[in-house]
Protein backbone atom coordinates (compact mmCIF):
# COMPACT_ATOMS: atom_id res chain seq x y z
CA UNK A 1 0.00 0.00 0.00
CA UNK A 2 1.03 3.56 -0.69
CA UNK A 3 0.26 6.40 1.72
CA UNK A 4 0.53 10.05 0.74
CA UNK A 5 0.35 13.01 3.10
CA UNK A 6 1.34 16.25 1.38
CA UNK A 7 4.79 15.70 -0.08
CA UNK A 8 5.51 12.75 2.28
CA UNK A 9 5.01 9.22 0.95
CA UNK A 10 5.23 5.76 2.44
CA UNK A 11 5.34 2.54 0.42
CA UNK A 12 5.20 -0.98 1.85
CA UNK A 13 6.79 -3.85 -0.09
CA UNK A 14 6.57 -7.52 0.86
CA UNK A 15 8.59 -10.39 -0.49
CA UNK A 16 10.11 -13.65 0.67
CA UNK A 17 13.72 -13.92 1.76
CA UNK A 18 15.89 -16.97 2.11
CA UNK A 19 18.39 -16.96 4.95
CA UNK A 20 21.15 -19.53 5.22
CA UNK A 21 23.33 -19.78 8.31
CA UNK A 22 26.97 -20.77 7.98
CA UNK A 23 27.87 -23.82 10.01
CA UNK A 24 30.61 -21.93 11.93
CA UNK A 25 27.96 -19.56 13.35
CA UNK A 26 25.20 -21.97 14.26
CA UNK A 27 22.92 -24.67 13.00
CA UNK A 28 23.39 -25.00 9.24
CA UNK A 29 19.88 -24.40 8.05
CA UNK A 30 18.03 -22.51 5.33
CA UNK A 31 14.96 -20.44 6.20
CA UNK A 32 12.41 -18.81 3.93
CA UNK A 33 10.20 -16.14 5.44
CA UNK A 34 8.02 -13.23 4.43
CA UNK A 35 9.85 -9.93 4.73
CA UNK A 36 8.45 -6.41 4.65
CA UNK A 37 10.12 -3.13 3.79
CA UNK A 38 8.56 0.29 4.32
CA UNK A 39 10.13 3.16 2.40
CA UNK A 40 9.44 6.69 3.71
CA UNK A 41 10.30 9.51 1.31
CA UNK A 42 9.49 13.11 0.42
CA UNK A 43 8.70 14.23 -3.11
CA UNK A 44 9.87 17.88 -3.04
CA UNK A 45 12.76 17.36 -3.37
CA UNK A 46 12.86 13.58 -3.68
CA UNK A 47 14.65 12.22 -0.63
CA UNK A 48 14.48 8.82 1.05
CA UNK A 49 14.11 9.61 4.74
CA UNK A 50 13.84 6.17 6.31
CA UNK A 51 13.82 2.51 5.35
CA UNK A 52 12.28 0.09 7.85
CA UNK A 53 12.61 -3.69 7.64
CA UNK A 54 10.10 -6.11 9.17
CA UNK A 55 10.41 -9.80 9.99
CA UNK A 56 7.93 -11.57 12.24
CA UNK A 57 8.78 -11.72 15.94
CA UNK A 58 8.50 -15.51 15.73
CA UNK A 59 11.16 -15.68 13.01
CA UNK A 60 13.50 -13.26 14.81
CA UNK A 61 13.15 -15.15 18.08
CA UNK A 62 13.94 -18.44 16.34
CA UNK A 63 16.84 -17.05 14.33
CA UNK A 64 18.53 -15.15 17.16
CA UNK A 65 17.35 -17.31 20.07
CA UNK A 66 18.09 -20.74 18.61
CA UNK A 67 19.93 -20.79 15.30
CA UNK A 68 22.45 -18.00 16.03
CA UNK A 69 22.72 -18.64 19.77
CA UNK A 70 26.13 -20.25 19.44
CA UNK A 71 29.68 -19.87 20.71
CA UNK A 72 30.80 -19.00 17.17
CA UNK A 73 28.47 -16.00 16.93
CA UNK A 74 29.28 -14.87 20.48
CA UNK A 75 33.00 -15.07 19.73
CA UNK A 76 32.50 -13.12 16.48
CA UNK A 77 30.67 -10.28 18.28
CA UNK A 78 33.27 -10.05 21.06
CA UNK A 79 36.20 -10.37 18.63
CA UNK A 80 34.83 -7.49 16.54
CA UNK A 81 34.41 -5.37 19.67
CA UNK A 82 37.93 -6.17 20.89
CA UNK A 83 39.71 -5.72 17.53
CA UNK A 84 37.69 -2.99 15.79
CA UNK A 85 36.08 -1.14 18.70
CA UNK A 86 38.82 -0.63 21.28
CA UNK A 87 37.19 2.51 22.74
CA UNK A 88 33.93 0.60 23.35
CA UNK A 89 35.82 -2.40 24.71
CA UNK A 90 37.71 -0.16 27.17
CA UNK A 91 34.60 1.83 28.17
CA UNK A 92 32.98 -1.46 29.20
CA UNK A 93 36.14 -2.50 31.07
CA UNK A 94 36.13 -5.82 29.23
CA UNK A 95 38.45 -8.73 28.77
CA UNK A 96 37.85 -11.42 26.20
CA UNK A 97 36.30 -13.57 28.92
CA UNK A 98 34.07 -10.89 30.48
CA UNK A 99 32.79 -9.83 27.05
CA UNK A 100 31.67 -13.38 26.38
CA UNK A 101 30.08 -13.67 29.82
CA UNK A 102 28.15 -10.39 29.46
CA UNK A 103 27.02 -11.35 25.97
CA UNK A 104 25.83 -14.78 27.18
CA UNK A 105 23.69 -13.11 29.87
CA UNK A 106 21.67 -11.12 27.30
CA UNK A 107 18.32 -12.29 25.93
CA UNK A 108 18.23 -13.16 22.21
CA UNK A 109 15.49 -10.56 21.54
CA UNK A 110 12.99 -8.90 23.81
CA UNK A 111 9.65 -10.62 24.54
CA UNK A 112 8.04 -9.05 21.45
CA UNK A 113 10.91 -10.07 19.17
CA UNK A 114 12.39 -6.58 18.74
CA UNK A 115 16.13 -6.38 18.05
CA UNK A 116 16.78 -2.78 19.05
CA UNK A 117 17.22 -3.22 22.77
CA UNK A 118 19.78 -4.75 25.13
CA UNK A 119 19.86 -8.10 23.32
CA UNK A 120 22.11 -10.50 21.49
CA UNK A 121 20.20 -9.85 18.28
CA UNK A 122 21.01 -6.13 18.30
CA UNK A 123 24.70 -6.83 18.85
CA UNK A 124 24.80 -9.53 16.18
CA UNK A 125 23.32 -7.11 13.66
CA UNK A 126 25.59 -4.19 14.58
CA UNK A 127 28.74 -6.32 14.85
CA UNK A 128 28.45 -7.01 11.11
CA UNK A 129 28.25 -3.24 10.53
CA UNK A 130 31.06 -2.47 13.02
CA UNK A 131 33.33 -4.91 11.19
CA UNK A 132 33.46 -2.42 8.29
CA UNK A 133 32.34 0.89 9.88
CA UNK A 134 33.53 1.91 13.35
CA UNK A 135 30.60 4.34 13.70
CA UNK A 136 28.58 1.26 14.73
CA UNK A 137 30.96 0.28 17.55
CA UNK A 138 28.98 2.12 20.27
CA UNK A 139 25.97 -0.04 19.42
CA UNK A 140 27.88 -3.11 20.67
CA UNK A 141 28.41 -1.55 24.09
CA UNK A 142 26.88 -3.17 27.17
CA UNK A 143 26.60 0.29 28.75
CA UNK A 144 24.98 3.27 27.00
CA UNK A 145 27.44 4.88 24.55
CA UNK A 146 26.60 7.57 21.99
CA UNK A 147 27.55 6.99 18.37
CA UNK A 148 28.97 9.86 16.25
CA UNK A 149 25.40 11.05 15.48
CA UNK A 150 24.51 11.19 19.21
CA UNK A 151 22.30 8.08 19.11
CA UNK A 152 22.34 5.29 21.68
CA UNK A 153 21.33 1.87 20.33
CA UNK A 154 21.05 -1.66 21.69
CA UNK A 155 20.04 -0.45 25.14
CA UNK A 156 16.27 0.28 25.14
CA UNK A 157 13.72 -0.70 22.51
CA UNK A 158 11.77 1.94 20.66
CA UNK A 159 9.19 -0.82 20.00
CA UNK A 160 8.27 0.52 16.60
CA UNK A 161 5.53 -1.46 14.92
CA UNK A 162 5.36 -1.87 11.12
Amino acid sequence: PIQLLGDKCSVLFTTTHKVQVKEEYGERKCYERVFGTRLHYSTKPFKIEQISAYYSGEFLSELFGKVLDSDGVRDYVCDIMESNCQETFQLNNLTSSTCRSKYDSLPATNAEGYLDDKSKGCRILHSAFAAVNKDHCPHLSFVPQEDPKGRIKCQKSEEKKP
